[in-house]
């Protein structure tokens, strides 16, 4: 938390500074105010009970510095849930122990910090923490870009949300078509649960992330699918064994692949949004294994078990009942266990189907309001459907 705290306090000292008039500095700032009611289980009961929440879930600060026509330099600092988070440390003098500090954790976050370098008036090479083209949440990154409560509902229980990883990228455009593709850090599998597959593997537990195994990172795209107007298929591949601090506990190889596909299309005042995910997760009955004896802190808790195979689709459409207030239905499935290996359970209960609607008004040109409803069921017998209600304040101050 101290080390990005720092960095965002120099960088908009920077910007304030007399060195800034040789540079184009722009600042943004965004974020999420929540009440949530929503069915909650207890353990070991399969009748829920109602749960209401209320919550600053995100406020975001960035800033752009345009250092020359072909250099540029992005910084975006995440405050999540109003405070500040526990870190993780691996311990290796201290026999291999996973212990916690109040550090930089994941509730104040650096996201993004970037330099890009416009190669040719067609390619742009980006070195840094910057995002992963996969998934709505890590493309649409602001709340005005999208009208429901979340940018790709579900995908949390599936990958990392708001994705982002240090590595290189290059991004070319053709006209209508931009290619990207590059090497970035890979995922951790000490950290896969049932609950959320590979999304926990991204490294935001310790102070320094491993680098032993990186992962490659490919998309192409038509048009423009954050703004609405495109589509789009994405690739990522990497392994997961030497990511893992005890890596010495994992022998087999854990790779994971990733094939995303997405598109955003408006026509008139229709709007579809649409995204399918599938995974594969090598030697998952390993990891399943392995994780289940992790000590401390680092230990899964019973959600070691993690499928070979995951599935996410989901299918949302808006339409624009006036230009300030849109109104939505979705649909949505995700499958954690879609394939198993090994002596490793496929649970129903991580077989679920949404549905759900709401309605988002824009009051201005950076703030808006948004009501969304959902119902979710499994497969699993005898498990009640869950409801949930959210009413969101959402603000955006400007784009770039």
């Amino acid at each position: 938390m101290q080390t990005a705290l720092t960095v965002l306090v120099l960088a908009m000292v920077f910007s304030s500074s007399s060195h800034a008039a040789d540079f184009a500095v722009k600042q943004r700032y965004s974020g999420v105010f929540e009440v949530r009611d929503f069915d909650q289980f207890i353990t070991n009961d399969d009748t829920p009970m109602r749960r209401r929440t209320i919550d600053i879930k995100s406020v975001e600060a960035k800033l752009d510095i345009e250092i020359n026509p072909k250099s540029k330099f992005e910084l975006e600092l995440e405050v999540e849930h109003g405070g500040a988070g526990t870190a993780m440390e691996y311990e290796q003098d201290e026999f291999g122990e996973f212990e916690s500090e109040i550090e930089k954790g994941g509730e104040v976050e650096l996201e993004e910090a970037y330099y890009l370098r416009r190669l040719t008036e067609s390619t742009d090479l980006v070195i840094g923490l910057a995002p992963v083209y996969m998934g709505f949440s890590a493309i649409q990154r602001k709340p005005l870009m999208y009208s429901a409560a979340h940018a790709g509902h579900l995908e949390a229980r599936m990958i990392p949300e708001d994705w982002t990883e240090p590595g290189v990228q290059v991004r070319q455009r053709w006209g209508d078509i931009t290619v990207r593709a590059g090497i970035v850090a890979g995922l951790n599998s000490e950290f896969f649960r049932t609950y959320s597959w590979v999304g926990g593997g991204k490294q935001r537990q310790f102070e320094t992330m491993n680098f032993d195994e990186p992962a490659m990172i490919a998309s192409v795209e038509y048009g423009n699918v954050a703004h609405g107007h495109g589509m789009a298929l994405a690739y990522y591949n990497g392994g997961s064994q030497k990511q893992r601090y005890k890596r010495n506990r994992l022998a087999k190889q854990a790779d994971v692949q990733l094939f995303n596909a997405m598109m955003n299309w408006r026509l008139w005042r229709l709007a579809l949004k649409a995204e399918a995910i599938y995974g594969e997760l090598e030697n998952a009955d390993e990891v399943s294994k392995r994780n289940n004896n992790l000590p401390g802190m680092a230990g899964a808790g019973g959600f070691n078990n993690v499928g070979s195979r995951a599935m996410l689709q989901s299918v949302q459409l808006d339409y624009d009942v006036i230009d300030s207030t849109s109104l939505f239905l979705r649909w949505g499935y995700v499958n954690t266990f879609y394939g198993v290996t090994g002596n490793v359970f496929a649970d129903p209960r991580y077989d679920v189907r949404q549905n759900g609607w709401g309605i988002a008004h824009r009051w201005d040109d950076i703030c808006a309001v948004k009501l969304e409803w959902y119902r979710e069921w499994t497969k699993l017998a005898g498990m009640p459907d869950t409801t949930t209600y959210a009413l969101q304040f959402a603000f955006d101050t400007g784009s770039f």
